[in-house]
């Protein structure tokens, strides 16, 4: 079976207007490789259910501005270092970090009031326009406190970063590579007012944010006739990660009035606020054993047997970290569907109701354990 009997045995071509099911499995009813690249076939910006959404050819509907800048960051930090040596209380540091970022020329692609073109079929497409988007913002503030301490043939090491990370544009991530927001999706269509962009792409706390965030260590080395053991504790916190109250729309409760190519629902943010909700923090201990057995010379260099354990969450604490944040579609009519009550999602034989987890991977990390052993010279 070839690539193309996959994609027409596994549903994962569109219906085309001549009636044809690129999907269906009956090999009577299969279309050609021809017509599946023949946008006359494909029904685009219409009430068709299965009309073809977010069209994107670069040749036709997709523009950038040549006039566009690159993204800018202005950082600015500041910071302060005092070390001491308090004879027997011991020596060590502190050192006081803050760090302002925000970043500048944005690029985003809005659609809706950019113009229309038509293709040689007579089919109507709104124009996507690239550009550098003055709404898109993004805005980081932290606050850095280290500390280290040696006394006692201990050195402990702490910080502690109280972050802020804020704005309406998540930005590129892992496989999605200058993706951009949309701020701008049909808010505005062809001059007229359809809604407040607020509603599907507000400002708030991005994915990443973590409002708090403490790393403690101590270690200690001791030296016996058997060799050298290192003794280390590490203490981790994490507060809790926020998410977003949000909600699906459908296309006639926003605004009947949006072009199809709109979509046909798109997701609404609880008081036009993102990352409002926040998780449970995590903490965990964890523990590192080395011990180095010396061994023998080669040409003048020592040669030491090693060996080392690491334990992870010693204690094995068990703690729910995220859970389910589902909530129940908009409802009623426009131009009130957007205030329509917020109704968490109900419990069901496939979903165990909001607030609850969903499985072990909302869970923390159990303890692991891991053992290693070799040489060094």
């Amino acid at each position: 079976m070839d690539w193309l009997d996959y994609l027409r045995r596994s549903h994962r071509l569109r219906p085309l207007n001549d009636g044809s099911l690129i999907g269906y499995w009956n090999p009577a009813d299969r279309v050609t490789f021809a017509q599946m690249q023949n946008p006359s076939l494909y029904a685009i910006n219409s009430a068709d259910p299965n009309a073809v959404s977010y069209y994107n050819n670069p040749t036709l509907n997709v523009r950038l501005n040549d006039k566009m800048k690159a993204p800018t960051v202005d950082e600015i930090q500041a910071n302060y270092a005092y070390s001491f040596n308090f004879g027997e209380y011991g020596d060590g540091y502190v050192k006081v970090t803050a760090v302002s970022k925000k970043w500048n020329n944005l690029m985003d692609v809005s659609v809706g009031n950019n113009g229309t073109v038509t293709d040689q079929f007579g089919k109507v497409y709104y124009v996507k326009q690239w550009d550098n988007s003055s709404d898109a913002k993004r805005e980081y503030k932290g606050l850095e406190l280290e500390t280290q301490l040696n006394r006692n043939q201990w050195s402990y090491v702490g910080s502690v970063t109280w972050s802020s990370l804020k704005g309406n544009y998540e930005g590129e991530g892992t496989n999605t590579p200058g993706r951009g927001e949309t701020i701008h999706n049909f808010d505005v269509q062809n001059g007229t007012y359809m809604y407040d962009y607020n509603w599907t792409a507000p400002y708030g706390y991005l994915s990443g944010h973590v409002p708090i965030r403490i790393r403690f260590t101590g270690s200690r080395l001791f030296t016996n006739t058997f060799g050298k053991t290192s003794v280390g504790l590490v203490y981790r916190f994490d507060s809790g990660s926020h998410y977003s109250n949000a909600r699906s729309i459908t296309k006639n409760r926003l605004n009947p009035g949006l072009s199809g190519q709109w979509g046909t629902s798109g997701t609404q943010y609880m008081d036009q606020e993102r990352g409002a909700g926040v998780y449970n923090a995590a903490a965990y201990l964890d523990l590192a054993i080395t011990h180095d057995f010396p061994l023998f010379k080669v040409m003048g260099k020592d040669v030491t047997a090693f060996g080392k354990l690491n334990i992870a969450n010693v204690f094995n604490h068990q703690q729910l970290i995220t859970f389910n944040t589902g909530w129940n579609g908009a409802t009623g009519t426009y131009p009130t569907a957007v205030n329509s009550p917020w109704v968490k999602r109900s419990a069901s034989a496939t979903y165990t109701g909001f607030g609850n987890p969903s499985g072990n991977v909302n869970y923390g990390a159990p303890r692991t354990i891991t053992a290693s052993a070799g040489f060094r010279f």
